[in-house]
């Protein structure tokens, strides 16, 4: 290696890395990483060489984290995702050789020719779409596309630097979300979420806004993201020339709420190649409400506690308001239940429930700790009881009023034609009357019709009501929500590419994969914890590189699953593939079990030390 400059972080130009790479010139640099074009002399081809330069205290984790993508990474092979030789160290440094591509960069295109025309911004979407895809169908994010990240040549548009914004320092959460450039980063990754394939269409669809606007969305800067909004960003605003359907294509692309994007980022290719947007958005709705019964369902769940019994008989415990709280607490209490049950309880039922004296919802026992769980969330702190047991629950004043009846009235029927025990029955019926109005829920849901099998019903009932807050119930609640009604048309159609009982092993399919995908997310915030205190890092970085790839994986098997249905659900009648596309996705995710026994059995030596 030719000497370089003890005080320079960065080799200079001329310097030979490894005996091998000559670096020929500089070509950019950024916070944690400077790029150079080189030859390699053992195999005489012109390449570029990203040489990595983390911060010091972070700067071992961050090599063997690289280097793990590196090898993930390597094996991606698509025509317009810049190609990956070798990640190598030499000395001080570490570097990755890269395909050398002869061209600019998008964000350079802009600047000196602002911005692009509409067929040029189509071709680049549909080839960066199309390599998203295909990393994604591996279980590979990007993580960071942005127009800094897209090189261009004649041969179209390339993207480059997978995975590496994760293995160079820059900032990221304990969860793993905070990953990337902030101006095109998913609101959700803003708060801390962990990625999915969404978010990188997310970014896809800023880097097209930008490519058509030659500005980025209101709201960004320098230091700041633009302003999320729920409908996305539609570049037609800036640009009456651009047409109607591209516009809603970069806005779907762009919607705050991962569910109302496009669900794939091949689903966005299909949209860029056919010009259409409204056919591949998911289009979840109904939150807030059950997706069982279509009943008022205002506890985060997806599922009713109705539906959630699985059965009247079953649902035999009710949830209070915890009281005994001060009069502040109260009101606040008051508040936030007057917002949750907007339009569906009186003022004097949320008086009654945030004192505690009216049950919020009747459910069945094995969902209890999860209503209360999501209560104590949205700032309402709640107990149980069974539902035989709720007198304890009428106000002691009650009692004490009930008490001065019967004995005022037992002494005013003394010497008279009544019967004495008159007064004390009354008292003993309203007390029964109080404890009926007190087992009379608040929160009730319409009768329910079944449209599953009954097995494959409480299954998923008991699936949604078991997982906790987080991607794993949502992307199977968003499942159920398409496949629900698409199982009942299948039912009523003459014939179906799909047949019902394939949606139905895709559904039982999914209530496992959500399980695993929740301890798989419960794994890995264990693991992330562990890797910088433990003494044999590479052991716990591959464990770590494990989860991380299986969990991205089964998370895009659902939004694979999600985009397959609504294919056939925009026509139901229509010939196609997607029937043998859905029996190899199902295969897919139930051939993801090694990896996650692997991972537990990890996760479980991890928390026993």
């Amino acid at each position: 290696m030719t000497s370089t400059a003890a005080s320079s972080p960065f080799p200079t130009v001329g310097a030979v890395l490894l005996d091998r790479f000559e670096l020929v010139e500089e070509l950019g640099r950024g916070g944690y990483s400077v790029v150079y074009a080189a030859r390699d002399s053992k195999l005489d081809q012109e390449v570029a060489i990203k040489l990595l330069v983390p911060p010091p205290a972070t700067a071992q984790t961050a090599r063997e984290r690289m280097r793990r993508e590196a090898q993930a990474v390597r094996a991606l092979s698509h025509p317009n995702i810049v190609r990956l030789y070798d990640y190598l160290e030499d000395g001080p440094w570490s570097f990755l050789v890269m395909e050398r591509i002869e061209g600019d960069d998008l964000a350079v295109r802009l600047k000196r020719d602002g911005p692009l025309p509409v067929d040029e911004v189509v071709k680049i979407g549909r080839g960066l779409a199309s390599a998203l895809a295909a990393a994604h169908d591996k279980g590979i994010l990007h993580r960071d596309v942005k127009p800094q990240n897209v090189l261009l040549d004649s041969s179209g548009p390339r993207l480059v630097d997978f995975g590496s914004a994760k293995g160079i320092g820059q900032t990221m959460t304990r969860t793993g979300g905070l990953v990337g450039t902030i101006q095109y980063m998913a609101p959700e990754l803003l708060v801390g979420k962990r990625p999915d394939a969404r978010a990188d269409v997310y970014a896809l669809g800023v880097t097209l806004y930008m490519a058509l606007t030659g500005t980025l969305p209101d709201g960004a800067t320098a230091h700041s993201p633009p302003t999320s909004l729920d409908e996305g960003f539609d570049p037609c605003d800036r640009n009456d020339g651009i047409p109607r359907w591209l516009g809603e294509v970069v806005a779907r692309a762009t919607a705050s709420r991962p569910e109302s994007r496009f669900p794939t980022a091949a689903a966005m290719a299909d949209a860029l190649e056919k010009q259409i947007a409204t056919p591949y958005g998911v289009g979840v709705g109904g939150r807030g409400s059950c997706l069982i019964c279509g009943g008022p369902e205002p506890f985060g769940l997806s599922v009713c506690p109705s539906c959630g019994g699985v059965g009247s008989a079953e649902s035999d415990t009710l949830v209070f308001v915890k009281p005994s709280m001060t009069a502040v607490e109260k009101r606040g209490v008051a508040q936030r239940l007057g917002r949750m049950l907007e339009g569906r309880a009186h003022s004097s039922e949320i008086d009654l429930l945030s004192g505690g004296h009216q049950a919020l919802v009747k459910v069945p026992a094995g969902m209890a700790e999860t209503v209360c769980r999501e209560l104590a969330l949205q700032g309402v702190p709640a107990i149980t009881t069974r539902a035989r047991t709720t007198w304890a629950h009428i106000p002691i004043k009650f009692y004490g009023m009930l008490a001065l009846l019967a004995i005022v009235g037992t002494m005013a029927t003394a010497g008279s034609t009544m019967p004495v025990w008159g007064a004390p029955v009354v008292a003993s019926l309203l007390l029964i009357g109080a404890q009926q109005r007190l087992r009379l829920p608040v929160v009730r849901s319409p009768a329910r019709r079944r449209t599953l099998p009954r097995e494959l019903d409480d299954q998923i009932i008991r699936s949604l009501a078991e997982l906790p807050r987080g991607s794993a119930r949502n992307l199977l609640a968003d499942l159920v929500r398409i496949a629900q009604p698409l199982h009942a048309a299948i039912g009523r159609a003459h014939s179906s590419p799909v047949p019902q009982a394939d949606i139905e092993r895709l559904l039982s399919s999914a209530c496992g994969a959500a399980r695993d995908l929740a301890q798989l997310e419960q794994g890995l915030s264990v693991l992330e914890g562990h890797v910088d205190e433990s003494t044999d890092a590479d052991r716990w970085l591959d464990g770590l590189a494990l989860a991380e790839r299986t969990r991205d994986g089964l998370v895009q098997k659902f939004l694979d699953g999600l985009t397959l249905l609504t294919r056939v659900r925009s026509d139901i009648a229509r010939s196609s593939d997607e029937h043998r596309e859905l029996v190899e996705l199902l295969d897919d995710i139930e051939a993801h079990a090694d990896a996650q026994h692997e991972v537990e059995a990890l996760v479980a030596e991890v928390s026993a030390k």
